[in-house]
């Protein structure tokens, strides 16, 4: 049983030794870009009736207590697209305009994904 617990306060003293070995060199370099993982949430926007785009449409990304973190409007094309900064497990998008009844999606995207989240608003 000792060496059982010898080889364990082994294994975590070298992955500490590697931990600092990495911060160390990492510091040192100013050349290495250390960036968090990022995705992108993309999809258009359109009027449920008529299928035509909806321009100005905006769309908010909402944190886990559906805050606003992220707002984007929608292009003449109904199309839009936003940096989703560090993806969750489950997120959520809101999308309205003036005249027509506003929408939650909620959705999954992983680091390096793009989530595509279409919207199609009725009127008010």
């Amino acid at each position: 049983m000792e060496k059982n617990l010898y080889n364990k306060t082994s294994f975590v003293s070298l992955l500490l030794i590697i931990a600092i070995v990495i911060s160390f060199h990492l510091a040192c370099h100013d050349d290495i870009i250390v960036e968090p993982p990022v995705a992108f949430l993309a999809g258009t926007v359109v009027d449920s009736l008529s299928s035509a785009p909806i321009e100005s449409a905006w769309v908010s990304l909402l944190d886990s207590a559906y805050n606003p973190l992220v707002d984007v409007l929608s292009d003449s094309a109904g199309y839009y697209v936003t940096l989703i900064g560090v993806p969750g497990v489950r997120d959520s998008a809101f999308c309205g305009r003036q005249g027509y009844i506003t929408q939650m999606r909620v959705f999954s995207v992983a680091p390096g994904d793009t989530a595509i989240v279409n919207f199609k608003l009725p009127r008010r």
